[in-house]
């Protein structure tokens, strides 16, 4: 049984809460860009499909914000969601991640280019030469650490819910482990491991819980108020709870240990508050200078990855997510001073709704 949980779970951590390459959902036909009259027209594939339940997108463009909710909170509950329902965002937690660190950074609490041993226990990671690991390798996926650490899966004991059990002296005990990668071998690899140990060493430098720190950083200055990752009671009201693949409420996956790459609820209300930072933040801005390669025309800085649309051809700086029962995209395009956030309750991608939604706002423009 335990080798069935933790192949099952190796298989679980491939499909989600991960980057996307490519944008085609399967078994959903989004319409051509030239056949799109309306948000709406973009989310009617998607509505359905019979795995469907809730879909919020917001939109912000020119610091005006415009929300579309659509769908069902549940089978049993036919409300329809509102910006101020809470989703799992799964992976875009890695730009808040990036966020924190460039704010550090600025504060000279940090140095991008500090190696990770600086701030870790003498005998862990502290390598040498072409071996060395940043603090922005860790951001780019170009820390030469695997996805997750070899003795994750051990630690597993519920499939729905699996990273409640590993912790810091399980993190400690694979990077001891870890024998590093010569840059020259090295490529951007994309590793929730990675992501984990920056946000876990910016806990050790500021004092202070992951979540303290995003309290404190980026949640209250922007008033993003239904942002967070402990749950209270208003949050358990205001939660659009998750569906899983057989289109069962599924557990939310907790992360007491660590949070850096994952942890992250949120609302399409407040994340628009999130992006308007983007642009108006000098400080923001830097986390999404594009630093390396990923493949073709794609490239990432510390935690954002721009990648040119295929319709307009405009630089959309992306992130987007996935947790057991949910699935998450964030877009923007800075010239435009336009993006959106696009959250799910169910494993069914919206990353092709999020890059639509972006081209039919450039598109609208430039035939006014």
């Amino acid at each position: 049984m335990r080798n069935l949980i933790i192949v099952s779970i190796l298989v679980l951590s491939f499909i989600t809460f991960f980057i996307v390459k490519n944008f085609a959902q399967q078994g959903i036909t989004y319409p051509l860009l030239n056949e799109i009259e309306s948000i709406e027209s973009i989310a009617k594939p998607f509505l359905e499909d019979s795995h469907a339940h809730a879909l919020s997108i917001g939109i912000i463009k020119n610091g005006k914000t415009e929300f579309y909710n659509f769908g069902s909170l549940t089978a049993e509950n036919s409300s329809k969601p509102t910006p101020q329902n809470i989703y799992e965002i799964g992976s875009i937690t890695k730009t808040f991640t990036a966020s924190l660190l460039v704010q550090m950074a600025e504060e000279g609490l940090v140095k991008l280019d500090d190696p990770i041993s600086k701030y870790l226990p003498k005998g862990i990671c502290d390598f040498e030469g072409d071996k060395v690991i940043t603090l922005q390798d860790l951001s780019s996926h170009y820390s030469g650490l695997p996805r997750l650490a070899s003795n994750f899966f051990p630690t597993v004991t519920d499939m729905s819910n699996p990273y409640t059990n590993y912790n810091q002296n399980h993190l400690y005990e694979y990077l001891k482990t870890f024998e590093g990668v010569a840059r020259e071998k090295r490529k951007v690899d994309y590793s929730n491991l990675g992501v984990e140990l920056l946000g876990h060493i910016l806990t050790l430098v500021s004092g202070q819980t992951y979540e303290e720190m995003l309290q404190e950083r980026i949640f209250k200055p922007l008033e993003m108020n239904n942002t967070t990752i402990t749950f209270n009671e208003n949050h358990l009201a205001q939660l659009a709870k998750g569906h899983n693949e057989m289109g069962l409420i599924t557990s939310n996956w907790d992360f007491p240990h660590f949070g850096g790459a994952g942890a992250i609820r949120s609302t399409t209300e407040d994340m628009l508050k999130y992006i308007q930072a983007q642009f108006t933040s000098k400080i923001y801005a830097k986390a999404h200078t594009t630093r390396l390669t990923m493949g073709g025309s794609t490239k990432i800085g510390l935690g954002w990855i721009t990648t040119p649309s295929q319709n307009t051809g405009e630089e959309i700086v992306w992130h987007n997510g996935g947790t057991g029962g949910y699935r998450s995209f964030t877009g923007f395009i800075k010239n435009q001073n336009m993006g959106v956030i696009v959250l799910n309750n169910t494993p069914l991608s919206v990353d092709e709704i999020g890059m639509l939604v972006l081209d039919f706002l450039v598109d609208t423009e430039e035939g006014q």
